[in-house]
C-alpha cells in the first residue's frame, strides 16, 4: 500500500505587490517540501526573481524488462535561483541554477544499481507557453514547454552532459462535450550516455499510464499521442509512443 497526501499554501503580495510565496508539502509513503518566493520587479513587473528550496524522499521503482525487481529511495535536498521574464499571463522565460545533494539507495529487492550519491548542479533555460482553456480537461488551446539544461554534476555521471526536451499539445473542440488533441514530445542527451540514472521516465505518468513509474528509463525518446476526450469524463482514446533508447534496469 502506498499513500501520500499533499497541499499547496500560497501567500500573495507578501513584501511587495505581485509577489507569491508558494509552499508545497506532501506526507505519507513519499514526502517532501518545496518553497518558492516569486518576486516581480521593474515598472511593468515583467522581470522577476524566484529563489526556492526543496527537500524530498520519494520511491523509485526499477524494472528488468516488464518485471519489477527493486525499490529504491530517492532522497534530495537543495536550492535554486531563477531570473525570468513574463511576456504575458500565458508565457514566461526562466534562466537559473539548481544545486542539491542527492542519494539513490535500495530499500527492497535485488539492487541492480549500487547506491548513487553526490552533488547535483544544473544550469537551465526554460520557456513555457500555456494557452489551454481548462487546467484539467481542456477543450481548446495550445501548450508548449521547452527546457535545455547543462548538468555539471550528477550522481553516477562520468562528466557533464546536456539535456533538452520539448513538449507540444494542441486541443481542438468538436461536438460538445468532446474535443480532440494531439501531442508531440521529445528529449535527448545528444551523444552523452554516461549520465547516471537516465533523465527521462515515460512510465507512471500522463504519457504512458499503463506502465509503472521508471519502467521506461531512457536518455532519448520521442512520443506522439492523439485522442478524444469528454469534458465530463476526460478519458483519452488513443496513446502511442516509442522510446529510441530503452533503458530498463
Amino acid at each position: 500500500m502506498q499513500f501520500t497526501i499533499g497541499a499547496r499554501i500560497t501567500f500573495f503580495d507578501l513584501g511587495s505587490f505581485g509577489t507569491e510565496w508558494r509552499n508545497d508539502v506532501s506526507l505519507g509513503s513519499q514526502y517532501g517540501v518545496k518553497s518558492e518566493y516569486y518576486r516581480p520587479f521593474g515598472t511593468t513587473l515583467h522581470w522577476f526573481v524566484a529563489p526556492r528550496v526543496f527537500a524530498s524522499n520519494t520511491r523509485a521503482e526499477y524494472y528488468s524488462g516488464g518485471t519489477l525487481v527493486a525499490d529504491y529511495r530517492n532522497r534530495q535536498a537543495g536550492g535554486a535561483f531563477d531570473v525570468g521574464y513574463t511576456f504575458s499571463r500565458l508565457s514566461e522565460l526562466r534562466v537559473g541554477y539548481d544545486a542539491a545533494y542527492q542519494k539513490f539507495s535500495p530499500s527492497t529487492g535485488a539492487a541492480p544499481l549500487d547506491t548513487l550519491e553526490g552533488r547535483v548542479g544544473i544550469t537551465s533555460l526554460r520557456y513555457n507557453f500555456i494557452q489551454r482553456d481548462d487546467p484539467v480537461v481542456p477543450r481548446r488551446g495550445f501548450d508548449l514547454c521547452f527546457r535545455t539544461q547543462w548538468y555539471d554534476a550528477n550522481p553516477g555521471a562520468t562528466s557533464g552532459f546536456p539535456v533538452t526536451e520539448l513538449e507540444m499539445t494542441v486541443f481542438k473542440p468538436v461536438k460538445k462535450p468532446f474535443s480532440v488533441f494531439f501531442a508531440a514530445n521529445g528529449g535527448t542527451t545528444f551523444t552523452y550516455h554516461e549520465a547516471g540514472v537516465p533523465p527521462f521516465s515515460l512510465g507512471g505518468n500522463q504519457n504512458l499510464v499503463a506502465y509503472g513509474t521508471n519502467e521506461f528509463l531512457t536518455d532519448q525518446y520521442f512520443l506522439f499521442k492523439a485522442g478524444v476526450h469528454s469534458s465530463t469524463s476526460g478519458i483519452a482514446a488513443h496513446n502511442r509512443g516509442q522510446a529510441l533508447r530503452d533503458w530498463r534496469i
